[in-house]
């Protein structure tokens, strides 16, 4: 479609994450290293944690917000269209910036 490709990468980085018994949280923060960018990225959610019986099963659920963030660097890899890209795809020019660029509703589950 005329965007061009994005070459793979190597990321490096850590988590902190951290649990009660009804709510836990978690910070991921990777930085790519090497191959097409070099911008850090990340990812935070908050879940609440919770179980009932169901079928004769212990039903485990987590739900909550989560959010995923990248500087510029990051972003522009993924979102950004060119006037060039957007001349040859017919896609709209874009540039996302340092921002957050998705953000969900995250529903786990297990039985035991």
């Amino acid at each position: 479609m005329g965007l061009g490709d994005i070459d793979g990468t190597t990321k490096s980085g850590g988590f902190l994450e951290y649990e009660t018994q009804r709510f836990s949280t978690r910070l991921e923060l990777p930085q790519c290293v090497d191959g097409c960018h070099d911008g850090l990225y990340g990812e935070t959610e908050v879940m609440y944690n919770g179980a009932f019986d169901a079928f004769s099963k212990r039903v485990f659920f987590a739900v909550g917000p989560s959010i995923a963030f990248g500087e510029d660097a990051y972003n522009s890899t993924f979102f950004k269209v060119s006037v060039a890209q957007s001349a040859a795809s017919g896609i709209s020019q874009h540039d996302l910036g340092g921002a957050s660029f998705l953000t969900g509703y995250t529903p786990r589950r297990s039985c035991r």
